[in-house]
């Protein structure tokens, strides 16, 4: 099986449509994350940590992902002044 190369402009729009989910997928991930920890410390391990975790990721889900897009430009911004109060090209 070979993979058809991509058109450079088909790359390029397909990268823009990666870049507008990325703080949607940071959301997810990171909403999941923090529950399930939170979860676990809170009321441990024990039997139904399954569905606790669920229940609350549900809650968190929605607003992780508005939150990320709403701080996505504040987000941007604290990282250009760290690299311009660094000096350095991470």
């Amino acid at each position: 099986m070979t993979v058809e190369p991509r058109a450079p402009e088909r790359v390029a729009r397909d990268d823009h449509a990666a870049a507008r989910l990325v703080p949607a997928c940071m959301g997810i991930c990171m909403s999941g994350l923090v529950s399930g920890v939170l979860i676990a410390v809170n009321t441990g391990t024990t039997h139904g940590y399954v569905g606790r975790w669920l229940a609350a990721w549900g809650l968190a889900l929605p607003v992780a992902i508005a939150g990320a897009y709403l701080f996505s430009p504040l987000a941007l911004l604290m990282a250009r002044g760290l690299v311009a109060l660094t000096g350095r090209r991470w």
